[in-house]
């Protein structure tokens, strides 16, 4: 809910997989981490536009998750450095991933699904009409027993399947320590996103 949340205050959004510096970019965009462009404030501007990143951090991952997992977070670029300023949203995360539903024939209707965008910003405002993201997050303590055996994916029936996962042993085959993933419980959280304004 609280991510649900943020992405909805939020007004624009992009892709890209590394920090834009203001002096070069990198046009690669990838759906494993998800970047919000906003409205600018009266500062000193490193770029041409606010953001705010999610993205997987091991820093910070509390105990009881799996050593396997991440912790979700939210951070704004700071201008005066380019650096982010993150805030934790989700502990234990396995994976995240997003795809985009795309016009491309500009008839009002989502006709293709894509894990990646061009980073032509006309093509983004014009044919994204939905965000769809697929988080894998651990439920619940490590067990005393295995209880995941089957391989989980990210995606439906729209989107196609962006990623799988199958819990590892991690070594311990049928004992339950941190490492192994199959003593762990694992849930599928998918948000929907309609941005509304991308074409203001």
């Amino acid at each position: 809910r609280d991510l649900h949340r943020l992405i909805r205050r939020q007004r624009q959004m992009c892709i890209r997989d590394r920090s834009w510096t203001g002096e070069n970019y990198s046009p690669n965009i990838t759906q494993n981490t998800l970047f919000f462009v906003y409205g600018l404030d009266n500062v000193t501007l490193r770029m041409p536009f606010n953001r705010v990143d999610y993205y997987l951090d091991k820093s910070g991952l509390p105990e009881g998750c799996c050593p396997t997992t991440y912790v979700l977070k939210r951070a704004t670029i700071n201008h005066a450095d380019g650096k982010r300023n993150a805030q934790p949203v989700l502990d234990c995360v396995r994976d995240f991933q997003v795809s985009f539903g795309l016009d491309t024939d500009d008839d009002g209707s989502i006709d293709t699904w894509n894990s990646t965008l061009t980073d032509n910003a006309t093509v983004i405002r014009d044919q994204v009409k939905e965000v769809r993201v697929f988080i894998l997050q651990q439920e619940g303590q490590l067990l005393d027993h295995e209880a995941s055996e089957v391989t989980i994916t990210l995606g439906d029936n729209d989107t196609g399947t962006l990623s799988s996962f199958t819990p590892s042993d991690g070594g311990h085959p049928g004992e339950c320590v941190k490492e192994n993933e199959k003593c762990y419980r694992w849930k599928v959280l998918k948000l929907t996103v309609r941005p509304m304004n991308l074409g203001e």
